[in-house]
């Protein structure tokens, strides 16, 4: 099985705007979401991806995590959460509660600390 395990899904143009990308990147200032991310990946071969929260507002891991649960294409997370955030507790208990199975965290300064991936359906494939 083949997983990008590096992929952003974002939407300028959506009511909160995002804060990245940068308006005045002409390639990347766009919507990147599933449907656009497979009709690349899966021509190449790619059978799932990790998506990697750009964004730090809290808020946009939960809609990530809203986008993958009804899409099998995801197979991860690396959201993003500061642990010297008073609501970092909170946060993570109510994420890893509602997408346990594909979410894993970050801090901005790129620290990993948690995982929580679907592992399983990522490796039975490699059998």
């Amino acid at each position: 099985m083949i997983v990008d395990t590096h992929f952003h899904i974002y939407n300028p143009f959506r009511a909160e705007g995002a804060l990245w990308p940068d308006p005045e990147n002409v390639l990347l200032y766009r919507p990147t979401l599933p449907v656009h991310v497979k009709a690349q990946a899966v021509p190449e071969g790619v059978e799932g991806v990790v998506v990697v929260e750009a964004s730090e507002w809290v808020e946009d891991n939960q809609c990530i995590l809203e986008i993958a649960k009804d899409e099998p294409f995801i197979v991860g997370l690396v959201g993003r959460l500061e642990p010297g955030d008073e609501n970092f507790a909170a946060d993570l208990e109510r994420f890893a509660a509602k997408g346990a199975e594909k979410f894993f965290w970050r801090n901005s300064q790129r620290q990993y600390c948690g995982h929580f991936f679907d592992f399983e359906r990522i490796f039975v494939r490699l059998k």
